[in-house]
């Protein structure tokens, strides 16, 4: 190694959460929509995630509009546990978000997983 490079340290790895506290349910989603609708899907989106965000066992819900594919839009949640992620399924708003999305959707992709660090 040349004398004026200096090597660089490891960082340190993130410590999984089974270490520090129970592994969190995460929650990724892809929605798509023909682009007419992007006006009366986001107003609904906004308001289920809110909702979301208000619910016991939400730790984070958030919501990205694509940059280089109009009407796709990216999901991001994250509950306590998969208890917590259960009660968001069972709520009584899912049923008024599945009535107002359903129409305009016209593909949905969905992945649970642990979150691993913090």
């Amino acid at each position: 190694m040349p004398a004026n490079r200096r090597r660089r340290q490891a960082l340190p790895l993130q410590t999984p959460l089974a270490h520090k506290e129970k592994i969190m349910f995460t929650v990724a989603v892809v929605l798509e929509i023909d682009p007419k609708d992007t006006a009366a899907f986001e107003e609904g989106l906004m308001q289920h995630a809110a909702n979301s965000r208000g619910q016991e066992g939400c730790v984070t819900f958030s919501v990205a509009r694509n940059h280089s594919q109009a009407g796709r839009y990216h999901i991001w949640e994250v509950y306590r546990d998969k208890d917590a992620f259960q009660a968001h399924v069972d709520a009584d708003f899912m049923a008024w978000w599945r009535e107002v999305s359903a129409p305009m959707l016209t593909a949905r992709e969905i992945a649970t997983a642990d979150l691993m660090t913090a």
